[in-house]
């Protein structure tokens, strides 16, 4: 055999099992960037580490990169200790519009406004840890909330 060819057979062979390789590599769960929502129908968008099983109550089940933007009310979000980091320097927990939320045991690093409430009302923030933010909790033209 031509010892061309038999350098480009063992290159092939080579790059294919470096590529099964890479195929069976086991990695930990890519992180989640860019925004996550909570629709107003219950619904999660851009993450599996938020879960509810009744559109009430959600929970986090990782630490979380993105920002997360809340459109539904009348909820509970549980972080149980988990951070959400905000990567690209916004708001971490927007609750714009919302009322009756309660947001607690969640770490938000990172963001601008850790936690952002404009035109809210009846927000509970308890027991949370706001670090490394330009802001931990902003509020314009909210009322009736408690942290």
């Amino acid at each position: 055999m031509n010892r061309t060819v038999l350098m480009f057979l063992t290159t092939i062979l080579l790059s294919l099992v470096f590529l099964m390789g890479l195929a069976f590599e086991s990695r930990p769960a890519k992180a989640d960037f860019g925004p996550i929502y909570i629709m107003s129908d219950g619904s999660v968008i851009g993450t599996t580490h938020i879960l509810s099983a009744d559109n009430v109550t959600y929970t986090f089940d990782a630490d979380i990169s993105g920002f997360l933007v809340v459109k539904k009310s009348d909820i509970t979000m549980d972080g149980y200790g988990y951070t959400l980091q905000e990567p690209g320097n916004g708001i971490g927990i927007d609750l714009s519009g919302m009322t009756n939320v309660t947001v607690h045991n969640v770490q938000v690093t990172a963001a601008l406004y850790g936690i952002f409430l404009n035109s809210s009302s009846n927000i509970i923030i308890r027991e949370n840890n706001l670090t490394a933010n330009g802001v931990g909790i902003n509020l314009i033209d909210s009322f009736d909330n408690r942290i």
